[in-house]
């Protein structure tokens, strides 16, 4: 784990899985607070990806996600 010059600021690699998935550093979700189950947004902003900790009432769009499918969905 890298420290940057501001003591708020950690970098971190990590290797994505052939199912294209990461998994997000446990200092990280302890210092954003996050849980399992609790959803997360992401953004590219200047070349960079963030990841942005959503807050349980949810966005517009991890409320659509989270309806329960139809049986005919599913």
């Amino acid at each position: 784990m890298m420290k940057n010059k501001n003591a708020n600021e950690f970098k971190k690699e990590a290797r994505l899985t052939t199912g294209n998935r990461v998994t997000i550093p446990k200092r990280f979700r302890d210092s954003m607070g996050l849980k399992p189950g609790d959803f997360v947004a992401f953004k590219i902003k200047n070349g960079y990806a963030e990841i942005i900790a959503v807050p349980q009432e949810g966005t517009e769009e991890t409320r659509r996600s989270r309806k329960p499918k139809a049986r005919n969905e599913a």
